[in-house]
């Protein structure tokens, strides 16, 4: 089952409990709580199976036809089990029922994300294009879109 959540402090809850196995260099603490501060303000879906929460995704809204996969996290023992798939494509739903017409998901293009990449296209993104991003480093980023329509 996937559900909405709107209150902050659970959405804080769910995302912490589900991210504390991140244990390498790209997630660190302060990184993780920028993620957190930024899910808070933003819709947040999570997927329960047999009662547990499994996984989350956040979304947000570019534009009122467009959205962009914020972060999407699947406990690693249901990873590569169809059940991030179908968040995914439950959430696509949805979006394309409220008018949305399309979908975005930016991935780093450092070459370690290949089966990511895979995941993607397997349920409806294709590549757009590669870019450098500015933030806190610069990041080479490859763009994917699901059309929506």
């Amino acid at each position: 089952m996937i559900k909405s959540i709107d209150n902050i402090e659970l959405k804080k809850e769910l995302a912490y409990n589900l991210m504390n196995d991140f244990k390498n260099e790209l997630y660190n603490k302060d990184i993780i709580e920028r993620i957190i501060n930024k899910i808070e303000q933003i819709p947040f879906y999570v997927y329960i199976e047999k009662g547990n929460e499994i996984g989350f995704l956040s979304m947000k809204s570019l534009t009122e036809e467009s959205a962009d996969i914020y972060f999407i996290k699947m406990l690693d023992e249901y990873k590569e089990k169809g059940f991030e798939g179908e968040l995914i494509n439950n959430v696509a739903t949805f979006y394309k029922e409220k008018g949305y017409k399309l979908l975005r998901v930016k991935i780093l293009a450092d070459g370690k994300h290949d089966n990511l990449i895979n995941f993607y296209r397997s349920v409806g993104f294709f590549k757009l294009e590669e870019r450098i991003e500015s933030g806190d480093i610069e990041n080479k980023v490859l763009v994917m879109i699901r059309p929506l329509i």
